[in-house]
């Protein structure tokens, strides 16, 4: 690459076109082990990103998504690949959303994304609304059965547009026991 193809900016077509290619619209249920400390408590909640992964051959471009969406951050793991992911509920909602929702995606990704975007909005606003202050003075969030249920429709009905291995099916049967003990 030339100094000049760095400095140059991508346009949101492009990046259009490279999520619909390379990225991933990811909606997760997680468990969450905090071994550091006692009794080593379990959690479980929503994740939620959105992932654009490359060789890292292709480090330079992944690191000017960053710059398109400024937010967003860029990891090269052990497979050899970079990796950009935004994950803050905010910058889903508030930047990510609705630059898809202006860039168009195309085929099966804009079907895949306007599932996760109603999964994104069901999570911001959810994020802070009810929380309870436990036995032990830690405060976890509270859900109604109506949203949690919602988002394992969406969580299922995206299924069909991912990849041959799919992640964060691990815990689903857990979130399905959890909502059945909500309260409407």
């Amino acid at each position: 690459m030339t100094d000049a193809t760095h400095s140059t900016p991508l346009s949101p077509d492009f990046v259009a076109g490279l999520t619909t290619g390379e990225g991933c619209f990811d909606l997760q249920f997680r468990r969450d082990v905090r071994r550091e400390r006692n009794g080593s408590p379990i959690y479980y909640g929503w994740k939620a990103q959105y992932v654009v992964s490359l060789h890292v051959k292709d480090l330079e471009l992944i690191k000017k998504l960053v710059e398109v969406f400024q937010c967003g951050t860029v990891h090269t793991p052990l497979s050899g690949d970079a990796r950009f992911s935004i994950q803050d509920i905010e910058n889903l909602f508030h930047v990510v959303v609705p630059f898809f929702r202006e860039y168009r995606l195309y085929g099966n990704k804009q079907k895949d994304f306007e599932l996760w975007a109603e999964a994104i909005e069901i999570l911001y606003q959810n994020k802070t609304q009810k929380t309870h202050r436990g036995s032990r003075g830690f405060v976890r969030k509270v859900w109604q059965k109506e949203p949690f249920r919602r988002l394992l429709e969406l969580h299922k009905l995206m299924v069909s547009y991912k990849s041959t291995r799919p992640q964060g099916y691990k815990w689903i049967k857990e979130a399905e026991r959890f909502v059945e003990t909500l309260e409407d």
